[in-house]
């Protein structure tokens, strides 16, 4: 469904990522669970955008997306120089189910990197308003310490919930810096996920990442059924090749074929980022 939004407050996350904050103007509010995301189309150049951005908000909270920009990103590039409070536009949705499970019991681990904490942020916080006591660890990776999105939310959030653990890994870290350094392989996005018999595991990054902690977790006995992935792509970079009918999709990938050849599944959305 088309709602239209107004934008009421711009956050600088970090020097390329920004967090809407968007009211919606036709009176009916927008009902989304923590983890999907909203189409936005906007009007760059006389030509109507369409771009999945995950909603970074908890449920019950002020609906928020969180955009980072990209290299020659048409849109992204858009809302980091055009987009400031006031400015009305529509979006569709919400969409998507890289959402938290039902019972909300279950222990969770989360793997992001980049801008794929966006739509993590909003289900750990979701998650521990359901239930403080539960079990939660991310596992998140950035280049430098300035590129954290949401540093200072998460470091609250730790230092408010004793069982909800956060692991910073940079690949290109400062010397003076206390956390994880190097590169963020597979097997060692599994080690530090440190996932349980009955843990419930989202991995929201570039697609090599996800695809290796996936085979490090599976074959360390993991049920590909706990494991949900949430990839982002980048999109067209010319307004003449944007095709917003192929914005976002969701769809299956085989990751294992048992003896009887019943093909195992995890669930993947795709959206585009720029």
């Amino acid at each position: 469904m088309r709602r239209p939004v107004r934008v009421v407050e711009v956050i600088r996350e970090t020097d390329d990522a920004v967090t809407l904050v968007l009211q919606v103007t036709d009176g009916r509010p927008v009902d989304f669970r923590a983890g999907q995301y909203l189409t936005h189309c906007f009007d760059v150049d006389g030509v109507t955008v369409k771009r999945a951005y995950s909603i970074s908000a908890a449920e019950g909270d002020r609906l928020a997306c969180t955009v980072k920009a990209i290299d020659g990103g048409v849109v992204s590039g858009f809302v980091h120089r055009n987009v400031a409070v006031g400015y009305e536009y529509t979006v569709l949705g919400p969409s998507g189910d890289f959402v938290l499970p039902d019972d909300d019991a279950v222990p969770l681990a989360f793997l992001a990197a980049g801008s794929g904490i966006t739509p993590v942020i909003g289900m750990i916080e979701t998650a521990l308003r359901q239930s403080p006591e539960r079990e939660i660890s991310l596992v998140y990776a950035s280049r430098r310490q300035s590129e954290i999105i949401f540093e200072r939310r998460l470091s609250e959030l730790a230092a408010s919930y004793p069982r909800l653990r956060v692991v910073h890994v940079l690949s290109q870290p400062a010397s003076a810096w206390p956390g994880e350094t190097g590169r963020l392989t597979g097997e060692r996005a599994a080690a530090l996920l440190a996932v349980g018999p009955d843990t419930q595991v989202f991995l929201c990054g570039p697609p090599e990442l996800m695809d290796a902690t996936t085979a490090a977790l599976t074959s360390g006995g993991v049920d590909t059924d706990r494991i949900r992935r949430e990839r982002f792509y980048a999109a067209p970079n010319t307004l003449a090749s944007c095709r917003p009918n192929r914005t976002m999709w969701s769809f299956a990938l085989p990751v294992a074929r048992s003896p009887s050849s019943r093909v195992r599944r995890f669930w993947t959305r795709v959206c585009a980022v720029d």
